[in-house]
């Protein structure tokens, strides 16, 4: 497993999560285009590499991941 500065995990973190609540906003207005539900799939990619690499915090992504995929 590769060394990830925690700088680099704490804005990936960041991106994710942000990525996390306009999805889930998206979703509660009944608006996912075909766009949004390819970041869907890009987004579990990424939630599944950073729980890999950056394990620190994932369980909130993981959580948070959850619900977008429960409202669905």
């Amino acid at each position: 497993m590769p060394h990830v500065p925690f700088s680099v995990s704490r804005f990936l973190y960041r991106g994710i999560i942000d990525e996390i609540k306009h999805l889930q906003r998206i979703i509660e207005f009944n608006e996912l285009t075909e766009y949004e539900k390819q970041k869907l799939v890009d987004l579990e990619e990424a939630i599944q590499w950073y729980r890999e690499n950056c394990v620190v915090s994932s369980d909130y992504l993981q959580e948070e991941w959850k619900n977008i995929k429960n409202k669905l």
